[in-house]
């Protein structure tokens, strides 16, 4: 989990991608300032997990560390 330098100022979400049949990826994102265009990737798994819920838990203590980050 390394994410790049960005400005992480707009909402964050975890999603879960299934690119291949039982191999899920977590993918941390942030909601795109404009309105029809895509999210934008912050952080990424660099391997697959077995299951969707050990994507998603991997995907989401990201997420807390990225937000832990940001508080002071």
């Amino acid at each position: 989990m390394s994410a790049p330098l960005i400005n992480l100022s707009g909402p964050l979400s975890v999603r879960v991608k299934e690119p291949s049949d039982g191999l899920f990826y977590w993918v941390v994102t942030q909601l795109s300032p404009e309105e029809h265009t895509a999210d934008i990737p912050i952080d990424t798994s660099d391997h697959p997990y077995p299951t969707h819920e050990a994507a998603l838990r991997a995907g989401a203590a990201c997420l807390k560390v990225l937000k832990s980050d940001l508080m002071p």
